[in-house]
């Protein structure tokens, strides 16, 4: 299995497998529609060997500052 960042045509297809495994039903957001993710996050692909797109997951970038 090979794991890495999605390329922006692969972004549809993790918007499908995150909707169908958290059964949201709602319209895409604009990130996903403007075919490019958040400036804050990352989005990572687990790829069957076939090529088939099998996991997806978001890396939240949060920036935090202590006083």
């Amino acid at each position: 299995m090979e794991v890495r960042t999605l390329l922006p045509e692969e972004y549809a297809a993790a918007d499908r497998i995150s909707r169908f495994c958290f059964h949201d039903r709602s319209a895409a957001d604009e990130a996903t529609q403007s075919g490019k993710p958040q400036s804050l996050r990352e989005d990572w692909g687990a790829f069957a060997p076939d090529g088939t797109l099998a996991a997806h997951i978001i890396n939240n970038h949060f920036e935090m500052n202590l006083n």
